[in-house]
């Protein structure tokens, strides 16, 4: 009568895990890990801005919230605001 459909073996395209599972908690660690140098550095480099004149640590902190927000507006990625 009509033809008898076959099950799918395979959702190629479904995930990158696919065929190599065992990836997936080793990309999940590295991207914990890339994040965290990431934010180590910036707090290096933010930390030895504010050390640089602590007397206005206050006036320093407000830019840096002030530049980081219009750099997000610039840059396009503003969806919080």
């Amino acid at each position: 009568m009509g033809e008898q459909i076959m099950p799918k073996t395979s959702n190629m395209g479904a995930s990158k895990y696919e065929f190599a599972p065992e990836r997936f908690e080793l990309d999940i660690k590295m991207n914990q890990q890339r994040y965290e140098e990431k934010k180590k550095e910036i707090r290096n480099q933010v930390k030895k801005t504010l050390e640089g004149d602590p007397v206005r640590m206050d006036e320093t902190i407000s830019m840096y919230v002030e530049v980081l927000r219009e750099l997000k507006r610039q840059l396009g990625s503003d969806t919080s605001e």
